[in-house]
């Protein structure tokens, strides 16, 4: 499963955190991961498929992200309202391969709050590169899910370092 063992408190305190974004009139927007069939995928992701997926040949990739899959969706409690965006990610950061980082300096952002499934791999790696990118992103950690327990602990303390971390 892509969310973690707590889903539901999860899905609660990513709701908070959306409903106060709103309410202060900040603007929201939604990414997604999704992927390629394996015969489309290029070296890096394959590479990369096939060790999130433990295996040892290419041909034994699956694919993990179909676009039109239920586990790929927006879950319907969390829902864009209005004219929120969604976008579409391959790789781990919201901010390659996406117009997202055109859309936030169109719309003056220079303070980002992320929140979502996963930490060590696509909030993490979103939160590094919008701090390359010159924004000020916010991990906010009870809103965060994780799948690794150990690989969430050694990306929070890394972004905790850096000052992108926030309980």
């Amino acid at each position: 499963a892509a969310l973690p063992i707590y889903r539901d408190g999860l899905i609660g305190r990513i709701r908070s955190v959306l409903g106060a974004a709103r309410t202060a009139g900040a603007p929201v927007l939604y990414v997604r991961h999704t992927s390629v069939p394996p015969e489309r995928m290029g070296v890096a992701a394959l590479r990369t498929a096939m060790a999130r997926q433990k295996v040892a040949r290419p041909e034994e990739i699956r694919q993990e992200f179909p676009p039109e899959a239920a586990h790929t969706q927006i879950v319907p409690e969390l829902a864009p309202v209005a004219d929120e965006p969604v976008f579409d990610k391959l790789g781990r950061s919201a901010l390659i391969g996406t117009p997202v980082e055109s859309v936030l300096h169109d719309w003056g952002i220079t303070t980002v709050a992320l929140v979502g499934a996963v930490l060590e791999t696509g909030i993490e790696a979103t939160a590094r590169h919008a701090a390359d990118a010159g924004f000020l992103p916010l991990v906010v950690r009870d809103a965060c899910g994780m799948r690794d327990a150990c690989a969430a602990r050694c990306a929070e303390s890394g972004l905790e370092y850096t000052g992108m971390c926030y309980r």
